[in-house]
Order: structure tokens, then C-alpha cells, then sequence
């Protein structure tokens, strides 16, 4: 991280060549004249041209967007550090500077988006998710989130479109987050076909990744393949600390399975575990 004495220097060194850029500007043009009588002539001092002297080299302008884009970066993972912490407005202020000192960084506007999400401003984050794709259309990551965020509207045609988007780049170094994401929406969708596809294929690329059993299992029972829903739902319980939502799941698949065991289990836990959840409730509605 560059230090505050780093940030200092950049300041000073702007104020240098500023003052030294003014300096040439307001330079005047004088001509000498020829005391003793002889033709005057046009001196250096006269010369139209733009003396050498005041074109900033391009090594130092290069060195000055090697600054800004550091101190970008600094204000960036502060931004984003803020935000895990949950100090939003302060996350949404270093995120800004780091906009303001790189202007034509994706991943800036890409963390803007995320932050607005999370300070419900959702025209505001599809704006910035926009802006982000206007820099970088290609960005499998990029085309992923916004589809995420698609998705989240209930836009799942456009959502699909962008983890395609994410899935067509050859260099995309996970793309089982595009299948995964790609599955849950087409879920939501109700595109079981589709999401069985994408569903499966991140089983292959991460079998270790037990959310995905969860959302197999939902799968097959939207499908009517209760006893699969069953054995995927059991390995996901297997694998982490049950939710109400899974824990529903496993009450509607006994239920349809006519396995009173299981059924009582489920609810037992959901009782106990989450008395006060959406979920327990249902219990008594259906």
C-alpha cells in the first residue's frame, strides 16, 4: 500500500509541474533590435513555436498515471474493504475517489454496482454495471455479475445472455461461477432443462461446492424425482449446517415421497432450528 507520504509527493510533484506548465504559458515574445543600425531579426524570444523545454516528457506523464492509477487502487480496496465491514457510505466515498482517478476502470464501476446493490440503488447499479461493460465488454467476471444482477430483477432471458457472454471467453478461469449463477437463474426461470445443463456441468468443475447439491435437489423435485431430490438433499446436509429453505425442501419431498419419518425429521428440525422462519409457518398454511 503506498504510504500517505507517497500521496503527499504526488500532490507536490502536481503543484511543480502545474506552476512549471504556467510558467512556459505566460512565457512573452520579445525582439531584439540592432543598435547600431542593422536589420532586426526575430530572436528565440519571437519564436511561435512551443520551446521544447515546456513539453512534459512522456516518461513523466507516464509516471503520473502510474500514480493515479496506485492511489486508484488504494481507494478501491479501501472502498471495498469499507463495504464488507458494512460502512456503506464511507465505502461509497473511496470508491468515488477511485473512480475520479480512473476514470476507464471496469472493475471501479464494477464495485460501484456492487455497493449500490447493496444500498438498494438499483437503477443506480445497472447504470454502473453498464458503464463497466462500455470499458469492457469481454470481461467473462464482468458479464457474470451483471447477469447475477439480471437475474436478481427477474430479467432471466438477458441474464442468460450475459453468463453465455462470460462462458464464450476461453480465458474465463472460472467459469463454473457463470454455470452456477446460469443454473439458479434458470431455475427461477423455470427452464428445468436448462438448468439441469448448467447444473450439472458445475458439479463437474467443482465438486466440492455442496451448494450446488441444494439446488440439484430442488431440481428433481420440480421434476418430480422425489427420491433424487432426496439423496441429493440428504449429501447437502451432509456437507453443511442446514437453512430453513433447505429444511422446507426435505419436509415437501417426504411429503410427496409418503415417508412419514423423514417428514417428521424435517420438521422437527425446522421447528427447532428456526421457530421463527417463513418457512416453520408454512408448516401450519400447507
Amino acid at each position: 500500500m503506498k504510504s500517505a507520504t507517497g500521496y503527499l509527493e504526488l500532490l507536490v510533484l502536481s503543484l511543480l509541474i502545474g506552476a512549471f506548465i504556467g510558467g512556459c504559458a505566460s512565457s512573452g515574445s520579445t525582439q531584439s533590435t540592432n543598435t547600431g543600425g542593422g536589420n532586426s531579426s526575430t530572436s528565440a524570444f519571437g519564436n511561435k513555436n512551443v520551446p521544447k523545454v515546456c513539453s512534459k516528457p512522456v516518461s513523466d506523464v507516464n509516471t503520473d498515471l502510474a500514480e493515479k492509477q496506485e492511489l486508484g487502487d488504494i481507494h478501491l480496496q479501501l472502498g471495498v474493504g469499507y463495504m464488507m465491514q458494512d460502512k456503506l457510505d464511507t465505502a461509497l466515498a473511496e470508491i468515488n475517489e477511485a473512480i475520479e482517478l480512473m476514470p476507464s476502470s471496469a472493475t471501479a464501476y464494477s464495485a460501484l454496482a456492487l455497493l449500490e446493490i447493496r444500498m438498494n440503488r438499483i437503477d443506480d447499479a445497472r447504470k454502473s454495471y453498464k458503464r463497466a461493460l462500455r470499458l469492457e465488454p469481454g470481461d467473462p467476471e464482468l458479464n457474470n455479475n451483471y447477469g447475477h444482477f439480471l437475474c436478481q430483477q427477474g430479467e432471466y432471458l438477458a441474464a442468460d445472455k450475459r453468463f453465455q457472454c462470460a462462458l464464450a471467453n476461453p480465458l474465463y478461469k472460472t467459469p463454473w461461477r457463470a454455470y452456477y449463477n446460469g443454473g439458479i437463474c434458470a431455475l427461477k426461470a423455470g427452464e428445468l432443462k436448462q438448468a439441469d445443463i448448467y447444473l450439472r456441468t458445475t458439479r463437474q468443475l467443482r465438486p466440492d461446492l455442496p451448494q450446488t447439491l441444494y439446488y440439484l435437489a430442488d431440481l428433481s423435485y420440480q421434476r418430480g424425482g422425489n427420491l433424487q431430490a432426496a439423496d441429493y438433499l440428504k449429501r447437502y446436509h451432509e456437507s453443511v449446517t442446514p437453512e430453513a429453505e433447505s429444511l422446507w425442501l426435505g419436509v415437501q419431498i417426504a411429503r410427496k415421497l409418503n415417508d412419514q419419518d423423514m417428514e417428521a425429521s424435517y420438521t422437527m428440525s425446522l421447528k427447532n432450528l428456526f421457530p421463527d422462519s417463513d418457512q416453520a409457518q408454512m408448516l401450519y398454511t400447507q
